[in-house]
């Protein structure tokens, strides 16, 4: 066949195109600010990575990122540099991406001399099969490398008709680009050899095949990277993965005729699909492969009368081919198929039935038009319906389970979601979750760690406890679990066995810096301050947070290293200068050094950033007693009192104010209130001893200091105030 249709669109099909365009945009609107989900923030470039070291890091380091895509990653890393977080950039650059895409559709067609291009084109841009592909931000690897691998063949089409030197580096050049943004591009040379087949009748080495034979060796080292950082960084290996090579095609049938389905009869999409049970034992899963052959076979018979469909049906699963489960990626491990592993195949697809229909309708006029307008109308409100999933993880993973109730990836997803509501999780719907979530794949570490969290939460320590130790047995280096099963056993005392699972935690993850954090915590709990400090000094210069250099400041001054602990606090507070505890530690520290003074500076420092933290309240009441200004005290306390009527430090604090005033009924309410808090305390009857022999109600007196003695009879205070008490009573009786 040969060329003969100019590829430059008309001045009435761009402005059909732009109409296109908007409508595209219209229909993702509800992804517009969708926001991340699952595994979006491993390939959203992080702020640190955000500079000229980071780039370079995307291309010389293939740990750097979560697969070895630079060319993705390097688009990731340029919108946020230029957009920072925003999230509506993501989207759009995915969506303009989608629809450009769509734009050379119309060009590939026009190229080749096939009709129907704006059919395609809205075939494509609207389907609702695609919005996995376009709504997920993650995907953005996939609108990326369908736009370079198109734009290759278009240039490749090019040479192929002129056979000019510069298309054909054209060519290359962004076929490199394309493998470098996901390797399912790889397939374009096979894809274009079925092309020239498919143009020709038949296929010449000098003509055809010498020129692809680059392409071939870049594709095949692309895909073996890939393979390569699936099983060893990703981890695709391990049972899950383990199918003979019969099962592997009778996997690949199947997979192919589900795709055929979806894409006809969209209904009911899903994030995550059942996962097939794939066994060489049962008859009836030999008909899929063998379906594909009988239409293959079919198909090669008739092209005698039209080669095009057998060409269309072969780059059709030539695409498919690296997601058919001949190799192995992560995503099996829940489901063998994913409406974006067949965003490139439907190219052809895509083609093929715009095309034949095209065929079918010999003169297009306004009824194909409205046709067409139907067709872009129902597919645009299927897809807006659908984008509406990806508006946030909640709605992503309840629509999951809705279509899916076994999908146990959404149930454990969901539960850590639930728990991750900072000022409501719901633990009790996080435990319903993860319980299921279990049922369904009870040998996953992840799964048991996510109910062992869960359980953690609402309190149920020793069922917690067991699904920690299960998830360790299934993966001893689940440095979290390790993290959280020491936190727990730290909660119920076992002090010894927390510090030996952190230390397990950090053996196998050296850079968990929680885990260090909380072993130098807990250490440093235990009196071991010379163990806890190189702990914590690590946390500190690894994770760069106020917060971390707090714990480290604290603890140096528990220990009694002031001048490091102020060095620490100092540094906290430049790097965190709005976190209130910052200020509220310096200004202990200033207190406990005898400078009041200097700690109400810092305190009030912190009031500014926290005023409605009854702590900080009482904290400058305390400060000003310290300097004798009572008075001011008393209203701090009293300010702290209404903050939380339950802080019974301030109670105490407030009846010394008033003590200190001469204003003792005041202070002895003051004591009570907080006797009242905390019967047991032996300090409260104390002072409501003294308090009462101020009063003079000496036999009052004494009955408490006698029960502060009862709760603690080493209580020496209590004991030289009775001693005193009862001189004074008896000096009072010799001299009557």
């Amino acid at each position: 066949m040969s060329y003969t249709r100019s590829s430059t669109p008309s001045v009435s099909t761009l402005i059909l195109l732009s109409i296109f365009l908007l409508l595209t945009a219209f229909a993702y609107e509800p992804a517009w600010h969708g926001e991340p989900v699952w595994d979006d923030p491993a390939h959203l470039t992080p702020t640190d990575m955000r500079t000229v070291e980071g780039l370079k890091r995307i291309w010389l380091d293939p740990e750097a990122t979560q697969q070895y895509y630079p060319v993705t990653h390097t688009a990731f890393w340029i919108i946020g540099v230029l957009f920072g977080d925003s999230l509506f950039a993501h989207h759009i650059v995915n969506i303009t991406l989608h629809a450009a895409s769509a734009l050379l559709l119309v060009m590939l067609m026009r190229r080749v001399g096939l009709r129907g291009e704006m059919l395609a084109a809205v075939l494509f841009a609207l389907h609702p099969v695609h919005v996995e592909s376009v709504a997920w931000m993650s995907e953005l690897k996939n609108t990326l490398s369908l736009f370079l691998c198109l734009s290759a063949a278009l240039a490749y089409l090019r040479f192929d008709a002129t056979r000019h030197t510069p298309a054909y580096v054209l060519s290359l050049i962004l076929f490199v680009a394309a493998v470098l943004s996901k390797s399912v591009t790889a397939t374009l040379p096979a894809a274009l050899l079925v092309t020239s087949w498919w143009r020709h009748g038949r296929l010449e080495v000098r003509r055809d095949l010498f020129p692809l034979l680059p392409m071939v060796v870049i594709g095949i080292v692309a895909g073996s990277i890939t393979v390569w950082m699936e099983y060893h960084q990703i981890g695709a290996r391990g049972s899950d993965f383990e199918l003979t090579f019969i099962e592997r095609t009778l996997l690949a049938g199947r997979a192919i005729w589900f795709y055929l389905y979806t894409w006809a009869w969209p209904r009911d999409l899903a994030f995550i699909y059942p996962r097939w049970e794939i066994s060489a034992a049962v008859w009836w899963q030999y008909l899929f492969p063998a379906a594909v052959l009988a239409v293959a076979g079919l198909l090669w018979r008739v092209r005698t009368w039209s080669r095009g469909p057998v060409a269309a049906f072969a780059i059709y699963c030539l695409t498919l081919a690296p997601a058919l489960g001949f190799v192995n990626v992560y995503p099996f491990k829940f489901s063998y198929v994913a409406n974006h592993f067949q965003y490139h195949a439907t190219v052809a697809l895509t083609i093929f039935v715009a095309s034949a229909i095209a065929w079918l309708w010999p003169r297009p006029g306004r009824a194909y038009a409205a046709a067409v307008l139907v067709a872009a109308v129902c597919l645009g409100a299927a897809t807006r319906i659908e984008a509406r999933t990806y508006e946030s993880p909640e709605t992503l993973y309840r629509t999951t389970l809705d279509r899916n109730p076994a999908a146990w990836l959404a149930h454990t997803n969901l539960s850590a979601l639930l728990l991750s509501t900072p000022t409501n999780p719901n633990v009790e719907a996080a435990v319903s979750h993860s319980t299921a979530a279990v049922h369904l794949d009870p040998d996953d570490a992840q799964v048991r760690y996510n109910l062992g969290l869960a359980l953690h939460l609402s309190g149920a320590g020793d069922r917690a406890l067991a699904e920690y130790h299960e998830a360790l047995r299934l993966e001893p280096g689940h440095a979290k679990a390790r993290n959280n099963l020491a936190s727990l056993l730290a909660s119920m005392g076992r002090h010894e066995e927390a510090v030996e699972q952190y230390r397990s935690a950090l053996q196998f993850d050296p850079s968990n810096v929680e885990a260090r954090q909380n072993l130098g915590m807990l250490l440093a709990r235990l009196g071991r301050y010379p163990e806890a400090v190189p702990h914590l000094r690590r946390a500190a210069a690894a994770a760069q947070t106020g917060d971390s250099y707090v714990h480290l400041g604290a603890v140096l001054a528990d220990a009694g290293r002031i001048e490091e602990a102020k060095k620490a606090l100092t540094h906290a507070a430049s790097l965190a200068p709005e976190d209130a505890r910052v200020w509220r530690v310096l200004g202990d520290l200033a207190l406990h050094g005898g400078h009041p003074e200097e700690a109400i500076a810092h305190y009030q420092q912190a009031e500014e950033r926290a005023p409605e933290d009854a702590g900080i309240q009482n904290a400058l009441g305390v400060a000003h007693a310290r300097m004798g200004a009572h008075a001011e005290a008393v209203e701090f306390f009293a300010e702290a009192l209404c903050l939380a009527p339950r802080l019974t430090e301030a109670k105490g604090n407030l009846g010394l104010s008033y003590a200190a005033m001469d204003r003792l009924p005041e202070s002895l309410r003051s004591f009570q209130m907080a006797l009242q808090d905390q019967p047991s305390n032996p300090e409260w009857h104390y002072y409501i001893g003294v308090t009462l022999a101020r009063l003079g109600r000496l036999q009052d007196a004494i009955e408490h200091l006698n029960a502060a003695l009862d709760i603690d009879p080493e209580h020496r205070s209590s004991q030289e105030a009775l001693r005193t008490l009862k001189r004074e009573m008896m000096r009072s009786r010799g001299g009557s």
